[in-house]
């Protein structure tokens, strides 16, 4: 006989508030734990067949294994199945995503599984689309750059592409602190081909393909960009982010030339040839040096594939 906590576990300790976001995954929604008195973001996976449960289970084995400061801070899954009662973990702690998987194998031998995973996460306060629209301001964005960047490196250490990276899925807690979150499609390097489902703008052009971290380092090179650079309508966005993607830095319609530092170093991370798009390590150098030294401007940088030219205006 199934347990009725089990059964009734988020119900009866979380108290659901307001919807976080949607898609084809399913949802996220705000929900206050009675016990603590501390709110989280449960993702919500509606699971119906065998495939969409080993991808929201992958899911829950990436959350597990990526332990940062700026990477959303994960707590523990359960999966609730509708066919032979309720399957479902207890554990407030990272171990159970060692149930899930256990689940798993409990469920192996049924040929169709529907049901829910919930995955109880950290709950941030905002995120980088809603700053960008906001406006953000020059020291507010290398702050904000290079701690996506360790989120990153530290994501590519553990064998990992996140194969998502977008304003919307890099969140901001109550500190304005930033946290990698969605890793829904993130893929094991190697593994899994890397499929093209991300946000319009931000994924690379080579995808699908083999999980591959310069796939990331394409996606970073737009979001720094966009940073540094206030789009003010829809139309404006879709063409000069379009015209990055392009590799291309003048906008002929409005007669503007990016040609500051920031653009440059973003056009090396959007490079067609994922090969020739600069390694993490360095990008971080290069954003620390502007960041550092406002008169750096000024001076020659030079890419990673030892080209070298001036960058000699003050604007980004």
């Amino acid at each position: 006989m199934a347990n009725p906590y089990k059964e009734l576990r988020y119900t009866h300790v979380f108290e659901e508030g307001e919807l976080l976001g949607w898609g084809g995954y399913g949802s996220v929604v705000s929900s206050e734990y009675f016990i603590d008195g501390q709110k989280y973001a449960i993702k919500k996976v509606p699971i119906d067949g065998r495939t969409l449960y080993e991808d929201a289970r992958r899911e829950v084995q990436v959350l597990a294994l990526l332990k940062h400061p700026h990477i959303v801070q994960y707590y523990t899954a359960w999966f609730v199945s509708d066919i032979h009662g309720k399957m479902g973990s207890d554990s407030t702690g990272p171990d159970s995503a060692t149930e899930v998987a256990a689940a798993a194998a409990a469920a192996s031998e049924i040929e169709t599984i529907r049901g829910c995973l919930y995955i109880q996460q950290e709950f941030c306060e905002s995120d980088l689309a809603k700053l960008i629209d906001r406006g953000v301001g020059e020291e507010e964005g290398y702050r904000i750059f290079l701690e996506i960047l360790e989120g990153v490196s530290f994501i590519h250490s553990q064998g990992i592409v996140h194969g998502d990276l977008a304003p919307k899925n890099i969140f901001l807690d109550k500190n304005n602190r930033v946290k990698i979150g969605d890793f829904g499609i993130a893929k094991f390097v190697e593994r899994n081909e890397l499929s093209q489902v991300g946000f319009e703008y931000y994924s690379a052009p080579e995808i699908p393909c083999q999980p591959d971290p310069r796939s990331d380092i394409f996606s970073l090179g737009i979001i720094l960009f966009e940073l540094f650079h206030e789009l003010k309508t829809g139309h404006e966005r879709y063409t000069v982010l379009n015209m990055l993607r392009d590799s291309k830095l003048t906008d002929p319609e409005r007669k503007v030339q990016y040609d500051g530092p920031i653009a440059k170093l973003a056009l090396k991370l959007v490079h067609k040839n994922p090969t020739e798009r600069p390694e993490i390590n360095w990008i971080r150098d290069q954003v620390k040096e502007l960041s550092d030294d406002p008169w750096s401007r000024l001076k020659l940088v030079s890419s990673s594939c030892g080209d070298v030219f001036a960058a000699i205006v003050f604007g980004n």
